[in-house]
């Protein structure tokens, strides 16, 4: 992956985690760029966009996984970036939810550099 990667998650643990899964495969590490949370992640699409890519915890206190990628569907007309949703959900009507809203994959947790690697290959 050439371009810039946004990660989005509201636990520093996870988003270390993210990163470090993410240059194992193959990401080079001064392309991604971490929000807090989605309305920091709203922010920095806003000022800092596009991106090549978007991997976005579901579960977030402040705007989760989903309300960020549909707004950035809608309100900014994104259609092209590919948004993966990382998630713990692993019903079947949960994860179609998410493919049915515009989302590119999801990635249940844990998540493996050859889970990612598979969906940036």
């Amino acid at each position: 992956m050439k371009g810039r990667v946004l990660i989005v998650d509201d636990s520093p643990a996870m988003l270390v985690s993210l990163r470090q899964t993410l240059v194992a495969a193959g990401c080079e590490e001064g392309r991604i760029v971490a929000a807090s949370g989605g309305t920091e992640a709203k922010r920095l699409l806003k000022a800092e966009g596009p991106f090549e890519a978007v991997f976005c915890d579901w579960n977030m206190p402040d705007l989760d996984g989903l309300e960020l990628m549909r707004w950035l569907r809608s309100e900014i007309g994104d259609a092209a970036t590919p948004f993966y949703v990382i998630t713990a959900e692993d019903k079947d009507e949960q994860l179609a939810l998410l493919l049915r809203s515009g989302a590119t994959g999801y990635l249940c947790k844990p998540i493996h550099a050859g889970d990612i690697g598979a969906l940036l290959n």
